[in-house]
């Protein structure tokens, strides 16, 4: 079983976290999630995964319903969000029902970025890996990912994490 998968979108209605940016950076966007009241619902300053700056975010959905078909609304909290407010993804999936009974509809990392969120897509018997976990440790960023190209999971380096 994936460790990271969608039953349902419930998280996506859940109260977001409390803004995590605890350092003073003269060049930060933002100090305080009093910063960001006016970024729109749930607005709150983070530090995301990168340099240490603390930036605005907010919730674009609350739910799938609020986005595009083909779409799936990634849930403040989620992997590979990276602290960033819920938003409106690609993917095949948006939760587990969509992948048939006793599927999966997990989140994948983008290869072009380390560990950001690439989408929702279902696992599927050609499937390599089904965890992070299952791509050893050989570096930082390898990891399962889905590859829409190829239409399964397998063990891929995500771009620019650091050795």
């Amino acid at each position: 079983m994936p460790v990271n998968h969608r039953p349902s979108d419930a998280q996506c209605m859940t109260t977001a976290p409390a803004g995590d940016c605890s350092f003073n950076n003269p060049g930060a966007a933002c100090h305080s999630d009093a910063d960001c009241s006016e970024a729109g619902p749930s607005g709150r300053c983070i530090v995301p995964n990168g340099p240490p700056t603390c930036f605005c975010t907010w919730d674009a959905c609350t739910g799938d319903s609020e986005c595009k078909t083909g779409q799936t609304c990634a849930c403040h909290g989620s992997a590979y969000t990276a602290g960033a407010g819920n938003t409106c993804t690609a993917g095949n999936c948006r939760v587990d029902a969509d992948c048939g009974s006793g599927g999966y509809c997990s989140p994948s990392a983008a290869t072009n970025t380390c560990g950001t969120l690439s989408g929702y897509y279902c696992h599927t018997p050609k499937d390599q890996c089904t965890n992070d976990s299952d791509c050893g440790s050989s570096g930082p960023g390898n990891m399962c990912i889905y590859s829409p190209s190829a239409g399964y999971w397998s063990c891929q380096q995500s771009g620019l994490c650091a050795g």
